[in-house]
């Protein structure tokens, strides 16, 4: 047994390598700030807007907190006046007719200046009166004279 063959080692099959998978460059794209002024238009007229200045530092949480609340804007009251004149030489204003309505208003109906929110007047210069609604519910007359 001298002779006998030892057994052939064993090769292992190599296995096909894989492809190397290539790792894509990442692009960049370059963006550029638009820098056209915006415009406002107002009317008929074109403006530009204002530039904004650029930003800074985020304020701070408590600086948020403290700042005081913007209060919306009213709109403006119209604020009208009212004479009126007759043939006989009297004059009227409207301050005068509400100041007789607010007359009644508590003596008559015994309720308070507090409690009108509307005074809807219409005026009958042919029989020297002024008529009168309260709040959309309560009707009146006054002599105007």
């Amino acid at each position: 047994m001298a002779n006998a063959k030892k057994p052939a080692a064993k090769t292992t099959a190599k296995t096909p390598a894989k492809p190397a998978v290539k790792a894509e460059k990442a692009v960049a794209i370059e963006t550029t700030k638009d820098t056209t002024p915006a415009i406002e238009t107002k009317g008929f007229e074109l403006k530009d807007a204002p530039a904004k200045a650029p930003a800074t530092k985020a304020p701070s949480k408590v600086a948020a907190k403290t700042a005081p609340a913007k209060k919306a804007t009213k709109k403006a009251e119209l604020k009208t006046s009212f004479t009126m004149q007759t043939n006989e030489g009297f004059e009227v204003t409207e301050k005068d007719l509400v100041k007789k309505i607010k007359e009644v208003w508590t003596k008559n109906y015994k309720k308070k200046i507090g409690d009108l929110k509307t005074i809807d007047m219409f005026i009958k210069q042919e029989e020297n009166s002024v008529y009168f609604v309260v709040n959309g519910k309560e009707p009146g007359r006054v002599d105007l004279f």
